[in-house]
């Protein structure tokens, strides 16, 4: 979508095109009005137009001056003149300026509708051109990139043609000993978004290429998932290795703010057994970023091959009653299919999520989530969840006005009268049927989802109770503290150093 900016002193002239031109036809979002041509260049600095549509006579600042300004400060921007009999001197200067089209006064609404969409159509190929000249550049830079990423791959595939991979790559790009020697690396970011559009395969690449003094046919960088990478050393002696990796992850935190897990493979002799030391690899990443929480190069990563049952994942519907026995013992048993339990632990998430109303983490984030975050994700969907006895047959109001304090329980200004407002019903006749319906007050069930929240936080965060405060709708820490006390006999300090 683009812009234009009016710049007419006549104030029916700018009103009529701006609501009487189908802007949005044209592909345009964004409308802005000046009337004279000092307040045209105001705007125009503020919010740099694609198009400026104005009149020549305008007093401050005509509109030949103000093209001029405009073309000084925007060159690759369109500009629109109208133009009336009388202004056939100013129509010199104007083609001097190189202005793109005229447009005759009294003006036609399909005469500016033509105008604007051609001018659309010249800013889409510059766009386009420019783009595409970019994208040569890239392609010029980055061939080395990818070429090398291609390599990684097939080293790594399972279905090995290396007839292929010698008339695709050797000798120009691979030059194979029998006694070369390779280590792969496997790198997780803990966090990583391509933000300035380079993968994190490319940027793993140009550190290595800028930081290192290894050689160009010494390493090879692939891409698994958009924020899990591998390199393939060729060459490099074990201390090397290390060096490498561990200059990147001191990179990646202080240059990006990125924390990183990294597992370095044993040294293989020859290109056959690449593919089998990566799967070896990728499992014990998989198995040590679901188990264990720390960061940097792991060692000595060692587990037996062993599925959890599938009795262990019981029917959906009784999730609730057996989340924390399960979380349990899948920290202790440390099964090794770790792909399969994320995905099982996910639908559980999402079937909590769903039945509390509320959104949930997408599966791009949660399949790199460890056991201990998705303990914390289920516990925390939990925590602000109290299901109460005999919930499937409560009336449908009250169930919304469950699900809206549930939501919005945070809000300290949460009341009676706004839950019963956001259901439809009056305020005395909400309270009457909630508490028909559950057996206590609505009052008495905003202070329990509260304080089961601030259980949580208490067990899971280090906040300090006037933040736990502000988080669960009782800012008061000292009133939170006494209500606290009040309906679990301890304070939220004891509770805290209990590990409850």
């Amino acid at each position: 979508m683009y812009s234009i900016l009016i710049a007419d002193d006549e104030e029916l002239t700018r009103d009529g095109l701006t609501k009487y031109v189908d802007w949005d036809q044209l592909e345009i979002d964004r409308v802005y009005t000046a009337c004279n041509g000092v307040q045209a260049v105001s705007i125009a600095e503020k919010y740099r137009p694609d198009i400026l549509m104005t009149d020549i006579r305008m007093p401050h600042m005509d509109g030949i001056e103000l093209t001029r300004e405009f073309r000084n400060r925007f060159p690759d921007s369109r500009v629109i003149l109208f133009s009336g009999h009388a202004d056939k001197e100013y129509l010199k200067s104007a083609i001097k300026l190189r202005v793109d089209a005229y447009i005759d006064k009294p003006i036609d609404m399909d005469d500016v509708s033509t105008t604007v969409s051609d001018l659309v159509k010249q800013l889409k190929n510059v766009k386009k051109e420019r783009e595409h000249v970019q994208l040569m550049d890239q392609a010029a830079n980055s061939t080395i990139h990818l070429i090398k990423a291609r390599i990684a791959q097939r080293f790594v595939s399972s279905k090995h043609d290396w007839d292929e991979f010698n008339r695709r790559f050797v000798p120009v790009y691979y030059k194979p000993d029998p006694n070369d020697t390779f280590i792969i690396a496997d790198i997780l970011a803990d966090n990583y978004s391509d933000t300035e559009n380079v993968p994190f395969n490319v940027l793993i690449h140009q550190y290595i290429q800028h930081n290192t003094l290894l050689h160009n046919d010494q390493y090879y960088v692939g891409l698994q998932e958009d924020r899990l990478a591998f390199v393939i050393f060729r060459n490099v002696n074990d201390r090397t290795v290390e060096e490498v990796v561990n200059g990147l992850e001191e990179f990646l935190k202080n240059e990006i703010n990125i924390q990183m897990i990294a597992v370095i493979g044993e040294k293989m002799i020859g290109m056959d057994s690449i593919a089998s030391e990566y799967k070896s690899v990728k499992n014990k990443m998989r198995f040590y970023n679901f188990y264990f929480s720390d960061k940097g190069i792991c060692e000595n990563i060692r587990f037996e091959e062993r599925n959890a049952p599938e009795e262990l994942f019981i029917r959906k519907e009784q999730v609730k009653s057996y989340v924390d026995d399960l979380l349990r013992v899948l920290a202790e048993e440390r099964y090794s299919n770790v792909n399969e339990i994320r995905q099982r632990l996910y639908e559980i998430y999402v079937t909590i999520s769903l039945e509390e109303q509320r959104e949930h983490v997408g599966w791009e984030s949660f399949r790199y989530y460890s056991l201990k975050d998705i303990s914390n994700a289920i516990r925390e969907e939990l925590s602000a969840s109290i299901r109460l006895d005999g919930f499937e047959k409560f009336d449908t109001k009250v169930k919304s006005g469950i699900a809206f304090i549930d939501r919005n329980y945070q809000d300290s200004a949460l009341s009676v009268g706004l839950v019963a407002e956001h259901i439809g019903l009056s305020q005395n006749y909400f309270a009457t049927l909630f508490k028909q319906n559950t057996g206590i007050t609505v009052g008495d069930y905003v202070l329990t989802v509260r304080l089961s929240k601030a259980q949580y936080l208490l067990r899971n965060t280090d906040q300090k109770l006037y933040e736990i405060g502000q988080k669960i709708g009782i800012p008061d820490a000292n009133y939170l503290n006494l209500l606290f006390k009040k309906k679990y006999g301890i304070t939220p300090t004891q509770y805290r150093r209990s590990g409850v």
